[in-house]
């Protein structure tokens, strides 16, 4: 069976164990942003710890998460959020509405 989740409705495939920031870094060659502030400033993978808070992604079940922390999973759809709901992280809003 192959490990597959998606992001931004792309394929990504995983190693077991994981995490969903590294299996997206790892298949698009370091280069992926994982959203924009209102500046532009670009969010990414950087501390790969939880701490910095610049990985944080949108699960269609769970809600905003940080990619570097979070396992992948079968079938988990996963978006890059908006600087919105990152202010809004105790919304129960979903992602890019």
């Amino acid at each position: 069976m192959s490990l597959i989740f998606s992001w931004q409705d792309q394929p990504i495939s995983f190693i077991e164990g994981e995490s969903i920031g590294y299996a997206i870094f790892r298949q698009t060659s370091n280069k992926t942003i994982l959203g924009l502030s209102p500046i532009n400033q670009e969010y990414s993978l950087f501390c790969g710890i939880g701490a910095c808070q610049g990985c944080l992604v949108f699960i269609d079940d769970q809600g905003i998460v940080e990619s570097c922390m979070t396992k992948a999973r079968v079938n988990l759809k996963v978006k890059a959020i908006t600087d919105h709901d990152r202010i809004n992280l105790n919304t129960s809003e979903t992602c890019n509405e």
